[in-house]
């Protein structure tokens, strides 16, 4: 089964909203992108009070692009929305004591890595984990290009493992969505395709479902 959640990267608590509003009848769960100008350029706007106090349908995951990733977590203990966070290989020197972190707030884990991270390099952690989620841009902003040398690793990553789901996130449209699936993943997170184009979240979500149901039944 597809599973695919709008990614939230935004920069006030105004356009959080708007878009929580766009697509929480379409979706379970989306994405809290979180930006915080010390692993990457740039800060998004993610405050966990704020959220809390959005009355919301959303359950929600963490995409934590920061340096220090546990240093994050406690904030957002008190959200009971919150029920998965993504941490990046890269920026753990210890990946098990950050899984062992987020499992002490009772949340799922998912561990993500750059388009250059080698497949390789995650398997040690792979059995501790919930999902290892292939970043198919280069991480940061919106509106990066699609890399598909990922498509090789999502593959690998899908031949060899038996208890983590394979996920993706980053440039996700109508063309690169059954590429993604044909490779081996089965959770895709969509932000430009949704919020950057011409038509409604609704029509650009329907569309994409369409896809992601046609591909899986290849």
């Amino acid at each position: 089964m597809i599973e695919l959640l709008p990614a939230l990267l935004t920069q006030t608590r105004e356009e959080f909203e708007t878009r929580v509003r766009a697509v929480e009848n379409l979706a379970p769960m989306a994405q809290i992108d979180i930006l915080d100008d010390t692993w990457l350029p740039g800060k998004t706007w993610a405050d966990p009070g704020d959220i809390s106090a959005t009355v919301s349908p959303l359950l929600f995951e963490l995409h934590l692009m920061v340096a220090h990733p546990v240093e994050h977590l406690e904030a957002w203990s008190e959200l009971p929305s919150l029920k998965r966070v993504v941490f990046h290989l890269e920026t753990a020197l210890q990946p098990k004591q950050v899984v062992e972190a987020i499992r002490f707030y009772g949340w799922d884990v998912v561990v993500a890595i750059n388009p250059e991270t080698p497949a390789a390099d995650v398997l040690e952690i792979l059995p501790y984990v919930d999902e290892v989620m292939c970043l198919t841009v280069k991480p940061g902003a919106s509106g990066r290009p699609f890399e598909h040398g990922v498509l090789k690793k999502i593959a690998e990553l899908a031949a060899n493992n038996h208890h983590a789901i394979i996920g993706v996130d980053g440039a996700i449209t109508a063309e690169t969505l059954p590429l993604c699936i044909a490779a081996g993943a089965t959770r895709v997170r969509v932000n430009s395709a949704l919020f950057g184009g011409e038509k409604s979240v609704a029509h650009a979500w329907a569309e994409l479902e369409k896809i992601a149901q046609e591909s899986e039944s290849r």
